[in-house]
C-alpha cells in the first residue's frame, strides 16, 4: 500500500533526522583497529563461565547485564540497548533505564537513534557518552546493505548484531561471541526468555514463545548472522559460547582464549 502523504513526510524526517545524529559516529572509525573484542550476551551459559577473566578486554554488554554479580570486575567498556520495551515512557522502565545508567556509569553507550528524545526528556546518561545507531531497512541478501554506523544500517533483530557493526566499525579483527545460547527451540514453547538474570515482571506479558511465532524469529536471526558474516569476511569472528545453538561461526574454547591472549 502506498504511503500517505502525512506518512511520506514522517519518513523523510525521520530519515534526515537518523542521519545527521549518526554522522558523529565518524570519531569511532578505526579507533580499534586490529585488536579484538568480547560481545557478550545475556544467555544462562555465562553464569557457567568466568568473566572476571575479561577484565583487561575490550568488552561489549547488553540490556541488562548490569545485573551480573560481576560488572564491576568485568568493567565493560560499551553498552548496547535496542529493545523498543526498554524505552517505553512508564515509571517502571525508566526506573530500569536509571539503573542502568547508575551502575554502567563508566560505559560508553549505544542506542537506536529514535530514543534520543526520551533520553533528553528524563535527562539520562547525561554523564556518560552516548551514541545513537540509525536501524531502519531490510537485511539483503548479497551483501547489499550499509555496515558503516555513520549510515543507516538494517533492522536488526537482536541486541548482539549492532554490536557486531560497532565492533567492525571501530577496526577490531577478532570477534568472540559469549552469552549467544540461542536455543529457544529446545526449551518449552511456554518457557520465559532464559538470561542469566531472573524473571522480569515488566517483560513477562511482552512475550509469547509459541513454537509458530519463535521459528520464524530463529531463522531470520541465523540468516542475519550469515549474511554479517559474508559481509564482514575481513574480521574473524568466533563463538566462544558455551553450549547453545549458534553455529554460524567457528567454535572456540573461552578460557583458552582469553589465558593465552598473544
Amino acid at each position: 500500500m502506498p504511503l500517505s502523504i502525512r506518512d511520506r513526510v514522517l519518513y523523510i524526517g525521520n530519515l534526515f533526522f537518523a542521519s545527521r545524529i549518526v554522522k558523529k559516529n565518524r570519531e569511532l572509525k578505526n579507533i580499534h583497529l586490529s585488536k579484538r573484542c568480547f560481545i557478550i550476551g545475556n544467555g544462562p551459559s555465562i553464569k557457567n563461565q568466568d568473566l572476571t577473566l575479561l577484565k583487561n578486554e575490550i568488552t561489549f554488554v547488553t540490556n541488562k547485564f548490569y545485573l551480573h554479580k560481576d560488572f564491576d570486575k568485568i568493567n565493560p567498556k560499551y553498552y548496547t540497548t535496542i529493545d523498543p520495551l526498554s524505552f517505553e515512557e512508564d515509571a517502571g522502565r525508566i526506573q530500569l533505564l536509571k539503573e542502568t545508567q547508575e551502575k554502567a556509569s563508566n560505559c560508553m553507550f549505544f542506542f537506536p537513534y529514535w530514543t534520543a528524545s526520551t533520553i533528553q526528556k528524563y535527562n539520562l546518561f547525561q554523564k556518560q557518552k552516548v551514541y545513537y545507531l540509525a536501524i531502519g531497512g531490510e537485511m539483503k541478501e548479497n551483501k547489499c546493505f550499509h555496515s558503516d554506523i555513520d549510515k543507516p544500517i538494517p533492522s536488526l533483530i537482536n541486541v548482539v548484531l549492532p554490536n557486531l557493526f560497532v565492533a567492525h566499525y571501530m577496526g577490531f579483527k577478532e570477534i568472540y561471541l559469549l552469552g549467544c545460547d540461542h536455543d529457544w527451540l529446545a526449551q518449552p514453547s511456554d518457557a520465559y526468555p532464559t538470561h542469566f538474570y531472573d524473571k522480569e515482571p515488566l517483560y513477562k506479558k511482552s512475550f509469547s514463545l509459541s513454537y509458530e511465532k519463535t521459528i520464524p524469529y530463529v531463522l531470520d536471526l541465523f540468516r542475519s548472522y550469515r549474511l554479517i558474516k559474508e559481509k564482514f569476511s575481513d574480521v574473524k569472528i568466533y563463538n566462544a559460547t558455551a553450549g547453545g545453538f549458534l553455529d554460524v561461526f567457528p567454535r572456540v574454547d573461552y578460557e583458552e582464549i582469553v589465558k593465552n591472549k598473544k
